[in-house]
């Protein structure tokens, strides 16, 4: 039989200070942790158990965003003395969608951009507008994408120029407004 006895439940972890549009919508049991600001703008979407993270750097979120669950956001780590000691914490640009399982460290994800399932983008990269990071892809901690780039399979790039801006925007907005009807809402609980 063990001795060990459980431990005393302690005070719950402070409430990162945040800022929400009133029209954004953010699921109850999402995560949002840390001491420096999070800022999300209007109608973008955060769904159940996904985690934005304060501890080391501001986050801020555009307007009509897409994270989807199990999503990480944020600076999982200090910034080493090696790297950029101005590093910004994490942006996200407008109209911008993030999978399922995605890690995202950049210090700025451009408008439009689409984050596929289980990417991984390391702390201070800077991802341009449009660009596409296919599902299990990786972009380098510190590494510059220009505007329209497609990384998928084993690190190929391209860039794709096909698709019009004006479309992709389009289905963004109509993802949000289906998401808007089936998440429910609760940002009072992080104010």
């Amino acid at each position: 039989m063990s001795t060990k006895r459980p431990a005393a439940p302690g005070s719950p972890a402070p409430k990162p200070p945040v800022s929400f549009s009133s029209s954004i919508t953010i699921s109850d049991i999402a995560v949002l942790i840390g001491t420096q600001p999070i800022l999300i703008r209007s109608y973008s979407i955060i769904q159940p158990r996904a985690r934005l993270i304060s501890t080391h750097g501001p986050v801020s979120i555009g307007a009509m965003c897409i994270i989807s669950e199990r999503a990480s956001i944020g600076l999982l780590s200090a910034p080493t003395a090696a790297a950029d000691p101005k590093l910004p914490g994490v942006t996200i640009g407008d109209n911008v969608t993030i999978d399922i399982g995605a890690v995202v460290e950049a210090s700025h994800v451009g408008d439009g951009t689409h984050i596929e399932a289980n990417t991984r983008v390391g702390a201070g990269a800077k991802i341009g507008k449009f660009c596409r990071i296919g599902a299990f892809c990786e972009v380098a901690a510190g590494e510059v994408l220009e505007d329209y780039t497609v990384i998928f399979g084993e690190g190929l790039r391209r860039i794709d120029k096909t698709e019009s801006d004006e479309a992709k925007l389009k289905s963004t907005r109509r993802h949000v407004e289906v998401l808007r009807k089936l998440v429910t809402s609760k940002p009072e609980k992080f104010m």
